[in-house]
């Protein structure tokens, strides 16, 4: 069942290990998504959806990665030497997978690595279940009538899954990026 619904930033500048000095600046937003992650806990949240528009994906397509366990890698931004380990949940994917698949281009990449949105946001939002799972969907850059249509289709499909389900959105959100819906 679809049980938490939010949208957070999605910058590597959320970890201390990445921002160092910087990290002050951060201790807000940082704060807002650990009580996220607070809510995600008293919720017992199964699996987490994160949908980014920054990992591996198809500009025609939505893309899911389907790995049983997932690494992070942090190393385009710095020698990060915490390697965290977040586990899949293929059930949750293939469902989505074989009840959109008729009404959206969706398509499917097995990789080991999350998305650094997608990393970011697990390291955070894990800090009290660690054995959360995790369902990356990189999103299409279609027009936003057609993203939203693909959301309200995947809220449709989640209301009937037996797992807690939480779907978190990864972007920019300053005020020229905010998409509308006409």
């Amino acid at each position: 069942m679809l049980s938490y619904i939010a949208h957070i930033p999605h910058s590597p500048l959320l970890l201390k290990q990445i921002s160092k000095d910087k990290y002050k600046q951060y201790k807000k937003t940082v704060d807002a998504i650990h009580d996220i992650a607070d809510d995600l806990y008293s919720r017992n949240i199964d699996t987490i959806i994160t949908i980014t528009g920054h990992g591996t994906g198809f500009s025609e397509a939505f893309t899911i990665n389907f790995s049983p366990k997932y690494d992070c890698d942090f190393s385009a931004f710095i020698n990060y030497d915490m390697h965290p380990q977040f586990f899949g949940d293929s059930y949750i994917a293939s469902v989505i997978r074989r009840k959109l698949c008729t009404r959206y281009p969706i398509s499917s990449i097995t990789t080991n690595y999350l998305d650094t949105a997608s990393g970011m946001a697990m390291i955070h939002l894990s800090q009290n279940n660690k054995n959360i799972h995790v369902v990356p969907v990189t999103h299409s850059l279609d027009r936003p009538r057609k993203l939203f249509s693909f959301g309200s289709a995947l809220r449709d499909i989640l209301e009937n899954i037996q797992k807690r389900v939480a779907i978190i959105g990864l972007g920019d959100l300053s005020s020229d990026k905010i998409l509308t819906v006409n």
